[in-house]
């Protein structure tokens, strides 16, 4: 059977008012010297959901939301979140198909596909790797607020060559951090015993929470999180789709309602 998922916690909405008044009192130099995306800030001041779902992320304690509120605005600005879009990412990534959405776990959640084998750690490509990386989560962080998603990571074919910690941190500190509450869960399929060494490095990252957030499953254990539909064959699985990049007339990029 499936271990339990830990869920957010709720908040109210006296909370969530305290916390915007807290932020921009404490950061309205930051505002003012244009530290963060205008468009952002005024989605912070009217949008009680996107507010609140920092305030969830932190389990209520405000100074933590406060702190990642300000890491998570001042990195959309420097990334320049925004302005990514399909047209100016590295073509190759979407040849590739390392990272997709496809499917629903079995409480109807959307499936965000990491294929740990198909990525090379190269330095020279880090920041377009993070910018593709975070064109997914932006796609569905927009078109779907305050819902959340399964990282579902594919290790089965994965070997040393394969580990980026740098792109590992940036996973951990996107759902962490910088899109808040957005992670359900995340399945580990198949890690080989030669990259357990990753696990324990990792784990030692994360605050308990966040480590019961990550399961470990092989052939048996992944269909208490995913039904056979919405597995693909290799993972013993009925469904036949295979990824193939069309071009921007037919890319595939957030799940439907």
């Amino acid at each position: 059977m499936a271990s339990a998922v830990d869920e957010y916690p709720a908040t109210t909405p006296e909370a969530v008012h305290e916390l915007r008044r807290l932020f921009f009192d404490k950061h309205k130099d930051d505002v003012e010297k244009e530290i963060y995306d205008r468009r952002d800030v005024e989605r912070f001041e009217k949008d009680d959901l996107y507010v609140g779902l920092f305030l969830r992320a932190r389990y209520n304690h405000v100074e933590l939301a406060l702190e990642a509120i300000h890491e998570s605005l001042a990195w959309r600005k420097e990334i320049a979140i925004r302005e990514i879009s399909h047209e100016n990412l590295l073509h190759e990534f979407h040849e590739l198909g390392a990272i997709h959405f496809r499917g629903k776990d079995k409480c109807g959640r959307s499936l965000l596909w990491v294929t740990a084998g198909k990525h090379k750690k190269n330095h020279a490509l880090l920041l377009e790797q993070k910018r593709f990386l975070a064109w997914h989560f932006e796609q569905f962080f927009q078109s779907h607020p305050g819902e959340e998603l399964v990282i579902v990571m594919d290790a089965s074919s994965a070997g040393v060559s394969n580990v980026d910690m740098e792109f590992i941190t940036a996973i951990i500190t996107f759902c962490k951090t910088y899109f808040p509450s957005i992670l359900a869960y995340q399945l580990v399929y198949q890690l080989p015993w030669v990259l357990q060494f990753v696990w324990k490095i990792v784990k030692s990252w994360l605050p308990p929470k966040a480590v019961a957030r990550i399961k470990f499953v092989g052939p048996k254990e992944i269909g208490d999180y995913i039904d056979e539909k919405d597995r693909p064959k290799r993972l013993g699985g009925l469904d036949t789709w295979e990824y193939s990049y069309e071009g921007p007339a037919g890319k595939a990029t957030v799940p439907a309602h």
